[in-house]
């Protein structure tokens, strides 16, 4: 596969995961970059910042050269769950409630002010991975693979229980909703 073939299917993944969710994907841009200011390591796959989802270009291709092709859709539908997850904040401000626990909100919206970047040492990737957003876009991106039968799965061993968990509670939500069958 190519590089521009990989860049169509990291929008198709995202657009699919945007439509379970009810995310607008049209106004999301993608802005690939390299490892530099942005991107530290391949470790640092992809970030949002206001509505553009920059991914690190030499990780797409390490995944392209690797054949690590899964990573490719897990982390399309981790990020599109970033996007749902401020599209419930900023519903929960505007309108009082949301599709998600007052508590749930309240611990993402904390955790975007104070949010722990993956600077692509041990030390922030476990950092990073501990927030209680990335534990939850984890678990959707499980529940999307799930659905295409794909039950290869990358949450870090401690927080496998729980992440679990929060997959379960998400896949029965989208099946109560009719955005799963």
């Amino acid at each position: 596969m190519t590089v521009d073939n990989a860049k169509i299917k990291l929008r198709g993944y995202f657009e699919e995961a945007c439509e379970v969710l009810g995310v607008n994907h049209r106004s999301i841009p993608f802005v690939y970059d390299h490892i530099g200011d942005r991107f530290r390591t391949v470790g640092n796959t992809c970030e949002t910042d206001g509505n553009r989802l920059f991914i690190n270009e030499d990780w797409l291709i390490m995944c392209l050269n690797t054949n690590y092709l899964y990573d490719l859709q897990y982390q399309m539908y981790h990020e599109a769950r970033h996007f749902y997850q401020s599209m419930v904040i900023a519903d929960f401000h505007a309108r009082g409630k949301s599709s998600e626990l007052p508590s749930t909100i309240r611990q993402w919206e904390n955790e975007c002010l104070h949010y722990q970047r993956n600077e692509g040492t041990d030390e922030t990737q476990k950092a990073n991975a501990s927030q209680k957003m990335e534990l939850d876009a984890n678990a959707f991106a499980i529940v999307m693979l799930s659905t295409k039968g794909i039950t290869e799965a990358r949450a870090p061993e401690e927080q496998w229980e729980e992440t679990a968990q929060r997959a379960q509670e998400i896949y029965r939500n989208l099946v109560k909703i009719g955005r799963l069958n």
